[in-house]
């Protein structure tokens, strides 16, 4: 598992390639589809059959290389 921490939110990489996110979403920083903070990791979704190897978290963004 890998987790990464920014300045506002959080994200991790699961070993089965999930990635979660959590954290301040009020300009849709988390890539779920919506401006709702998350207090718990929630899965994003859309990224689900990815083939994605890292995350990364700025001050206000997160990022997925696969």
């Amino acid at each position: 598992m890998q987790v990464e921490i920014g300045k506002t939110l959080g994200c991790a990489l699961d070993e089965k390639g999930f990635v979660w996110v959590w954290g301040n979403n009020t300009e849709g920083e988390l890539g779920l589809g919506d401006k709702i903070n998350r207090d718990l990791p929630a899965p994003v979704l859309q990224l689900k059959g990815r083939n994605i190897t890292k995350v990364a978290c700025g001050g206000k963004s997160v990022i997925c290389l696969g």
